[in-house]
């Protein structure tokens, strides 16, 4: 009987091979989320600059808002984002204080 308890374990090899193995992927998955916060930090970025060109263009031309007016035009822009939603996948509408913002997913 003391033969049995010495070989006694409360875990597996097997379950602390597993252990060991998903605290590499708990560090993988830290990197893979430091990756993703660069790229969405650098998606604001290009956001920021594309938000400050269109007001320098809107300047320029004397514009102080951007408004689509034609019912033909918007109807088009609309056909496209259901086809292109149909193709992608799912849509997803931004309320913002300024305006909305369209994500396509």
């Amino acid at each position: 009987m003391s033969n049995t308890l010495q070989s006694f374990a409360v875990y597996s090899d097997y379950f602390l091979a597993l252990l060991e193995d998903s605290k590499g992927d708990t560090e993988r998955f830290g990197e893979l989320i430091k990756i993703i916060n660069g790229i969405k930090e650098e998606l604001e970025l290009i956001r920021d600059d594309a938000e400050d060109r269109k007001k320098q263009a809107l300047k320029k031309t004397g514009i102080e808002d951007w408004e689509i007016k034609n019912d033909k035009m918007k109807n088009m822009i609309n056909r496209f984002a259901s086809f292109t939603l149909g193709k992608i996948g799912s849509l997803e509408v931004e309320a913002d204080s300024e305006e909305e913002r369209l994500t396509l997913f």
